[in-house]
């Protein structure tokens, strides 16, 4: 998957900005299985830095769904303890993260509240507030 950003860093959402191209290797499957919807996250990027008084910004695309129109929300948690669920395609910012090493977790969540499966339903990334 391949996408533009702008100024900023943040991906650019709307059709045509971002690419994805299914291709087998020898005997290999393509990712996701059977066109199910899927997260990719821009932002943060795993181990990045941040100062205590600078907000984290968490920048994702879903592809194969929509956001809100087709019941997918996503959930983003932070160290297990609060979570916020999105449901729009628009970057979250959080602010007041105590200094410290923590755990993001972005997950795709479907029209009842479980978590969509599949290798590409949920990632984590640890992040530095200094």
């Amino acid at each position: 998957m391949g996408f533009l950003v702008d100024a900023e860093g943040l991906a650019l959402k709307e059709y045509g900005n971002y690419v994805f191209r299914d291709f087998t290797v020898g005997e290999s499957r393509p990712f996701p299985e059977a066109d199910a919807p899927f997260l990719a996250v821009n932002l943060p990027h795993e181990g990045m830095r941040f100062a205590a008084d600078t907000e984290v910004t968490v920048d994702f695309l879903v592809l194969n769904g929509e956001v809100g129109t087709d019941g997918l929300r996503v959930k983003i948690s932070l160290d297990e303890s609060c979570s916020y669920l999105a449901d729009e395609l628009s970057p979250v910012r959080i602010s007041g993260i105590p200094a410290g090493e923590h755990v993001l977790q972005i997950s795709l969540i479907d029209a009842e509240g479980q978590a969509v499966e599949g290798a590409f339903g949920s990632v984590t990334k640890r992040i530095v507030v200094e």
